[in-house]
């Protein structure tokens, strides 16, 4: 019986009592027939580092000497020796899924040992038979699905007596043995939880030692870590470079190592140690042939990036061998290892030389496994479907989810001043994980501030600006955290001279004509203080003198006494300097008039005298 890689710490029920145990023994032997794990690397994509998961072709088949012992601790102690081959029959659809099809024959080809029967140790030998069935692997990351086998044993007790079993077997993982988590490195470890159904039965007839049948049933579960390392090894006499993947029960009691090979595209190798109640088997296996035949059409596959945060936009590329335009393409990413029938999948045709462009949503689901440094390993199907060719890569999405920032606040502010700076932060997978996040905003060659993002992960500070006056850059950013990449913007940002307000007087404000009248204006900055520079005055829209010095923030013009009758203009314009902007006052009205004549004026009071009390009018002549 194959059983896939990484599943171990499995119990299965015993036989019914009503059996005898040496029948058990031809029960185990039916569920250890041909162990064997299928899986390919992708060549030539671009992937996140290790050995990827990958297509499989027709003509692709693979071929196991396995030797299986079962030990029940009472008596029976006995191992078979088979050859089984597993090969490529199609592509289909199980349970929902995208699947592989593979056929099952092999031959049992001897063994030896003794069973327990009744008290009465009697030996084994003399076996032999053949093993069919069917296996449906899940094609995004060769999971296994369900496997039925067929097996038709014979064998001799005490070396008379003939016996012959027909065994019918079936096992139904949920959600799938997912036995290697591609891509595969060294270091890399991850989480096994499977329960894996039992279905069927057998029928024996062993002559004297009685014949019968029975049904069995039951699900054994898989609790346990698994890890990966580098591991040369000679397989059929040639030294080979594997992927070591050991795998054991949470209580030690399971064991289950493999070795996968990226030249043969298969495991190479396998100890698997099960423990059945009282009994333990043990499956030794080791890769004896492949046949590899290269498919008439192919498909290549790249994913960019391949390691990827969640929410991000990944790309899907290739180019149909074919080099056929116009034929459609169907790109498929699988999270059926966590919802059955859950992915997306994108439609293309291929354009010029055949080549195919498709985008993906990197996920935020996780596959269940725990491995390092992703939260779900994803495979992505391609298939063209008209021209036959299918390929497979695999998309690790790391804990993190991506973002982005945008900055949205002050893009200027006068030196010595403050700006409002504001940005807004997205999480690409999961938008409500934006609120509650720090944000440093950092002015290049001044000062930062930090804000923290509100519900809708937008963050506001007050930043200081100081001098000089520059064209500077505002940054906004985001560290990363544990859930969230680091994210970074920045904008153009102004550093202005201070603002000015200028006032101006004249030095009456209204002027006999010839008198000499002066100006002066005064500087007041809006931040700061000691403007320097100079004012220009302007009468009647003509500038008077030359620019006059800013000194302790006010400016004099030079004499005028020149001016005509009437009414006359007046302003200042502060030209500025490297700290302050320039200003214009509000303009005043001068006006000059003709000297005013002489006058006498006399007052004659009438009666004069008088006395107090008395009234008195008086005359005034002017």
């Amino acid at each position: 019986m194959r059983v896939r890689s990484g599943r171990v710490g499995r119990h299965r029920r015993a036989p019914r009592a009503a059996h005898r145990r040496t029948f058990a023994l031809i029960t185990a032997i039916g569920l250890a027939a041909g162990v064997v794990v299928v899986v390919l690397p992708t060549a030539d994509a671009v992937q996140a580092s290790g050995h990827d998961v990958a297509a499989w072709n027709p003509g692709y088949s693979w071929t196991y000497a396995s030797t299986f012992n079962y030990n029940d601790g009472n008596g029976t102690n006995v191992t078979i020796n088979e050859n089984v081959t597993y090969a490529f029959a199609g592509v289909t659809t199980f349970a929902g899924q995208s699947a592989y099809q593979l056929t099952l024959s092999g031959t049992i080809t001897g063994g030896s040992g003794n069973a327990n029967a009744n008290g009465t140790n009697v030996s084994l030998s003399s076996f032999s038979g053949s093993v069919s069935g069917t296996e449906y692997i899940r094609r995004s990351d060769l999971a296994l699905l369900q496997e039925y086998q067929h097996q038709d044993l014979k064998a001799k007790a005490a070396g008379l007596v003939g016996v012959t079993a027909v065994v019918d077997l079936t096992l139904t993982p949920a959600p799938g043995w997912h036995s290697l988590d591609f891509p595969l490195n060294a270091g890399d470890s991850y989480q096994q939880n499977e329960q894996v159904a039992y279905t069927g039965g057998f029928v024996y007839d062993a002559g004297s030692f009685g014949s019968g049948s029975s049904p069995f049933d039951g699900t054994f579960p898989f609790v346990g870590g698994a890890t990966v390392s580098s591991q040369t090894i000679t397989v059929a006499g040639s030294s080979t470079a594997t992927d070591f993947v050991a795998a054991s029960s949470s209580d030690g009691s399971a064991v289950d190592n493999q070795n996968w090979s990226p030249a043969h595209r298969n495991v190479v190798k396998e100890h698997l140690q099960l423990p059945m109640g009282s009994a333990t088997l043990v499956l030794d296996r080791t890769l004896t042939s492949a046949a590899l035949a290269a498919p008439a059409n192919s498909v290549t596959e790249t994913i960019t990036p391949s390691l990827s945060c969640a929410g991000n936009t990944v790309t899907v590329a290739g180019t149909l061998s074919t080099n056929a335009s116009g034929v459609p393409v169907s790109v498929t990413l699988d999270e059926s290892a966590a919802a059955v029938g859950a992915g997306q999948t994108v439609t293309t045709t291929t354009g010029t030389n055949g080549a195919y462009t498709a985008t993906l949503s990197a996920p935020a689901d996780s596959d269940g496994l725990a491995k390092n440094g992703s939260r779900g390993n994803w495979g992505v199907l391609v298939s063209a479907p008209s021209a036959a060719p299918t390929n497979v890569a695999t998309l690790v999405v790391t804990p993190q989810d991506c973002s982005s920032i945008a900055y949205t606040g002050a893009t200027s502010a006068p030196q010595g001043g403050t700006a409002t700076v504001k940005a807004k932060l997205i999480d690409l997978a999961t938008p409500a994980n934006a609120a509650g996040r720090t944000v440093t905003f950092s002015l290049s060659g001044g000062s930062s501030v930090t804000g923290t993002t509100d519900p809708s992960g937008v963050a506001t500070a007050t930043l200081p600006v100081n001098g000089p006056v520059r064209s500077a850059t505002v940054t906004a950013s985001v560290a990363a955290a544990s859930d969230l990449t680091a994210a970074t913007t920045s904008a153009a940002f102004t550093v202005t001279v201070d603002p000015t307000t200028t006032a101006v007087v004249a030095s009456e404000p209204s002027a006999t004509i010839g008198d000499p009248v002066t100006f002066t204006a005064t500087v007041t900055p809006g931040i700061g203080s000691n403007p320097t520079g100079s004012v220009q005055f302007v009468v009647d829209g003509a500038n008077f003198g030359a620019p006059a010095p800013v000194s302790g923030g006010t400016a004099t013009s030079a004499a005028i006494s020149t001016l005509p009758l009437g009414s006359h203009s007046v302003y200042a314009v502060y030209g500025g300097d490297a700290n302050f902007a320039g200003s214009t006052s509000p303009a005043i009205n001068l006006n000059v008039h003709n000297p005013l004549l002489p006058t006498t004026t006399s007052s004659t009071p009438a009666p004069s005298p008088s006395v107090y009390g008395q009234q008195v009018t008086i005359t005034t002549t002017v």
